[in-house]
């Protein structure tokens, strides 16, 4: 009997048949874990109400290189964005303490003071993909020097019958790694060489 599922794939040219498609990750299978958020050692509660994140991107900056007749580029600074996460406000009130206990952190509203050190303020988290298992992760993006830069709650609402209430976190951050494999500093995929 004939493979069909072997005809899904890309044709690869002349002579070399088609590739199998392979399974993609899929969204909703993922986790997050949130380091000295808000207290030192805080930060379960958060993993556990999460309801949604954005993964880093990046953007290299270009620099003009003006010559005779023309102009070309030069790779200029590169910058993160920023990461979208949104939390479940639970009855229990955890996922607004550590959201509130991470912002006076920042910036303590009351005494208006910061901490000396804005390191001090910054935590750490990984975003992983899952394979739907309990353990075995696919990847993961490390990210460092993370803090609050803007928060939001959802709003009450009388017709929303099946409403839930969330609160959003913009979160800053200072570098970003993907780990499992991806992005080893040892090797340099595209030459093949070793560079470190």
């Amino acid at each position: 009997m004939t493979n069909t599922l072997l005809r899904f794939g890309i044709p690869l040219g002349a002579d070399e048949g088609r590739g199998n498609m392979l399974e993609p990750k899929q969204a909703f299978k993922f986790r997050a874990r949130f380091y000295n958020f808000g207290p030192i050692n805080g930060g379960l509660e958060m993993t556990q109400q999460l309801l949604s994140i954005t993964r880093p991107a990046r953007t290299q900056q270009e620099a003009p290189v003006h010559a005779y007749n023309s102009t070309a580029y030069a790779m200029g600074k590169a910058t993160w964005g920023t990461l979208t996460a949104v939390f479940y406000d639970d009855i229990t009130n955890v996922a607004r303490t550590l959201v509130d206990y991470q912002l006076q952190k920042q910036a303590n509203i009351t005494e208006q003071t910061h901490p000396a050190a804005g390191v001090n303020a910054k935590f750490t988290m990984t975003i992983e993909n899952m394979d739907g298992g309990d353990v075995n992760v696919l990847d993961t993006w490390y990210i460092e020097g993370a803090w609050i830069q803007a928060h939001s709650e959802s709003q009450h609402d009388y017709s929303n019958a099946a409403g839930l209430n969330t609160i959003q976190c913009i979160i800053r951050f200072d570098n970003a790694s993907q780990l499992g494999g991806l992005m080893p500093n040892t090797v340099d995929y595209i030459s093949g060489n070793t560079v470190g």
